[in-house]
């Protein structure tokens, strides 16, 4: 009898540790399949990362093509506007004033309408303060166009028909 239960516990022993080494093994597979899985995502999310890339290439292009107003500091304000080859239209604002906050609007509609025959640029007077003192800037918002790089015209404030105004002042230039 002692022989039998030596024998049976030699044999349940050899089954669970020859169980244990395959079920080793399939974990092993599953997690080489899972790693190529992996490898697969990895690759997955390159090309959507290239595609997205590539989405938002597109999406400046866009925003170039409806002309919005560009933001100009002192260094680039002799390239932007004086040296334009188009009329500009240069908001003089800042961003704790809330007129200019109501005039923005305005002016990315007027960017749009009049797009390739008016440059429509943006200066933060906190941030380009020369430039703003060496063209007088006193109260914002301030309008000025520029006509081959010589100021031509000033709008000072917001008006009830301000859209209108702009159209007017602009008009002769265009």
């Amino acid at each position: 009898m002692k022989k039998v239960l030596i024998f049976t516990g030699v044999l349940c022993i050899t089954l669970v540790l020859g169980c244990g080494k395959g079920s080793n093994e399939n974990v092993s597979e599953k997690q080489i399949k899972q790693n190529v899985g992996i490898e697969k995502d990895v690759g997955e999310s390159k090309d959507h990362l290239s595609v997205k890339a590539k989405n938002l290439k597109q999406e400046r292009n866009l925003e170039m093509e409806e002309a919005k107003p560009i933001s100009v500091s002192d260094g680039n304000f002799e390239s932007e506007v004086i040296q334009s080859d188009i009329p500009v239209l240069v908001d003089f604002w800042a961003p704790w004033c809330r007129p200019c906050l109501i005039a923005a609007p305005v002016l990315e509609k007027i960017a749009k309408q009049y797009k390739g025959s008016l440059k429509v640029c943006k200066l933060n007077v906190d941030e380009g303060r020369q430039t703003a003192m060496k063209y007088g800037i006193r109260s914002i918002p301030t309008l000025n166009l520029y006509v081959n790089g010589e100021l031509v015209d000033q709008i000072i404030g917001v008006t009830p028909s301000y859209e209108s105004d702009l159209k007017r002042k602009i008009g002769p230039h265009i």
